[in-house]
């Protein structure tokens, strides 16, 4: 497991386990459609609270993200070993080269826009509104 830290301008005044974790579990949705959301997405376990201030939230515990959403970028001078975030998918193929990054033929950004559009929209049919959607908060 990890700690996704609240930077200090984001960081909601309190935040429920209930409200954050609650998708998962979600009335509308049958154990299949719960097998699958699990299976393509991560949801927070905990809470982690100040240790001077509990009603104040800073962090939550996730489950660590599997090995196959990662990938290791050649530099210079080391190896790191990434998360493959959208934003690596998007970028223009010159650019990625450049940073070290295999880049996508059209077809498969196209098919991964998709599936994510698809994810937003089951989600949104759920009443689930994803707070947090950036490029670097999408892994494929």
């Amino acid at each position: 497991m990890v700690l996704k830290r609240y930077k200090g301008s984001v960081r909601p005044a309190t935040v429920s386990l209930n409200n954050v974790a609650s998708v998962r579990d979600a009335p509308t949705m049958s154990p299949r459609q719960q097998a699958l959301l699990d299976k393509v997405s991560t949801w927070p376990v905990r809470v982690v609270t100040s240790p001077t201030d509990a009603s104040k939230s800073v962090g939550v515990i996730m489950l660590r993200i599997p090995e196959r959403f990662f990938f290791e970028r050649h530099g210079l001078r080391n190896t790191e070993r990434l998360p493959r975030e959208l934003q690596f998918a998007i970028q223009n193929d010159e650019l990625a080269v450049r940073v070290g990054v295999r880049p996508l033929d059209f077809d498969k950004r196209l098919r991964l826009l998709g599936q994510l559009a698809r994810a937003l929209a089951s989600l949104h049919k759920r009443d689930v509104v994803y707070g947090d959607l950036s490029m670097k908060n999408v892994i494929y």
